[in-house]
């Protein structure tokens, strides 16, 4: 179960415009989100999923062309094998690229940028592009039209990671290119913010203290004999039944993700992790508990979220009774974040790996906890900011499986009576409270 839907080509375009400022682009793209009834949660996730997978992509451009399909062709499209000079669709890339991150902010612009639910993927982007810099660096490559993109849009988050959010506002995409604006900004301020978001925590704060290491994940955690004996048991069509060097397979397969919980795994790795585990459902119940205890999930969802999902799904389908009640536990508990809540929320809407009951269950405990995180938090400064962005978060995703009917307003009546009473002061729960208990 990976979650990889992408914007409609309708809200797609909505970003595209180069020579309007932010605030007018982005009040656009939210007031067609509200007039249409759209789901804000559901849209975010997207819109987050197609910005990553345009910044993944070798030719963005070519890959946004596709996403936009052919009745929004524009003529001056040029080469697109991001090679050549600029053209329209290195305007149009930049343009969705340096609006989408705006969206991002504006929707929770209320809050101290460090309270953002996006912060993360913000200081991911700029320590990915720092990263990249340096190793350009030593190559002596030149840049591309994708480079310079990225190397505006890392420019583009740095700013909004400074608090010139309400001067971005003013200016075009076009703007902010032409005048090359940079901000320095040290990422390091974030730690304490992203540890209090569950995105870090202290062994994640020992490892950015120490330089990065030349060594790629995969060799650390495939050692030249483990990836040879790892190739040769994927190409295999049929598996035999559990015999004991299966079982040490698995034992090494589950040591790798127990390394997974304090160590990002590149995209290709976890595929043919993922995709190994998937060839051999047989084994799973073997598997020691620990994997889906709390503790393994909730570090294993901040370091490699895709891993996770896809662990999630496998071990729902083909886990043992106790792995699965151990896992939906393990849910329940998971620090709330908008990629967990994106998770959850897929779960229960999108997938049939639960029965009515354990939806049910899963969404009420994971609500009730959220509510007693947010009751836990310090009343005051930061802790009430905190708080609000906590209880934004929650109301959100109650919306979100109200409108697609996973749980009905009875259902969830309480917690909605909750958040509404004793958090008032959050306009996301004063909302909620409004719109379905007020006239109860």
């Amino acid at each position: 179960m990976t979650s990889s839907a992408l914007l409609s080509v309708e809200l797609l375009s909505l970003l595209l415009p180069f020579t309007e400022p932010f605030a007018a682009t982005s009040a656009r793209f939210r007031h067609r989100l509200t007039s249409d009834d759209e789901d804000t949660f559901p849209r975010v996730c997207e819109l987050h999923n197609t910005l990553d997978l345009l910044a993944e992509s070798k030719k963005p451009m070519s890959h946004l062309w596709d996403l936009r399909g052919p009745a929004v062709v524009t003529e001056d499209r040029g080469d697109a094998d991001d090679t050549g000079n600029g053209n329209k669709d290195a305007e149009d890339l930049l343009s969705f690229m340096l609006n989408s991150e705006f969206v991002l902010y504006e929707l929770y612009h209320e809050y101290e940028v460090s309270l953002n639910p996006s912060l993360a993927h913000w200081v991911g982007i700029c320590r990915e592009f720092d990263k990249y810099t340096r190793e350009h660096a030593e190559s002596n490559a030149e840049w591309g039209l994708r480079e310079r993109v990225l190397k505006i849009r890392a420019a583009f988050v740095k700013g909004i990671l400074n608090d010139q959010g309400p001067n971005l506002a003013k200016i075009t995409p076009k703007d902010f290119a032409i005048r090359g604006l940079d901000f320095n900004i040290n990422l390091d301020s974030f730690r304490d913010a992203l540890r209090s978001q569950g995105i870090y925590d202290e062994q994640d704060l020992e490892e950015l203290e120490r330089e990065e290491s030349p060594t790629s994940p995969a060799s650390e955690i495939f050692p030249d004999s483990a990836s040879s004996r790892y190739s040769q048991t994927h190409s295999e069509k049929t598996r035999t039944p559990a015999t004991p060097s299966i079982h040490q397979e698995a034992a090494q397969i589950a040591s790798i993700i127990f390394q997974a919980t304090n160590e990002e795994l590149p995209s290709e790795l976890t595929d043919r992790l993922l995709a190994h585990l998937a060839i051999a459902p047989e084994l799973i119940p073997s598997y020691p508990l620990d994997i889906v205890t709390g503790s393994t999930i909730a570090a294993l969802f901040a370091v490699n979220p895709s891993l996770t999902r896809g662990i999630v799904s496998l071990f729902l389908t083909h886990g043992s009774k106790i792995q699965r009640r151990e896992l939906i536990t393990s849910l329940e508990f998971l620090p709330i974040s908008l990629g967990s809540l994106e998770m959850i929320n897929d779960l229960v809407s999108k997938t049939k790996l639960l029965t009515g009951e354990e939806t049910q269950h899963l969404i009420h405990n994971a609500l009730s906890n959220g509510v007693r995180r947010a009751e836990a938090m310090e009343d005051g400064g930061r802790g009430r900011q905190a708080q609000a962005r906590l209880v934004g978060l929650l109301c959100l995703f109650l919306r979100s499986i109200i409108r697609t009917e996973v749980v009905a307003v009875e259902d969830v009546f309480y917690v909605l009576q909750d958040l509404g009473v004793k958090f008032m002061f959050v306009k996301e729960a004063r909302e909620l409270w409004r719109s379905y208990c007020a006239t109860a």
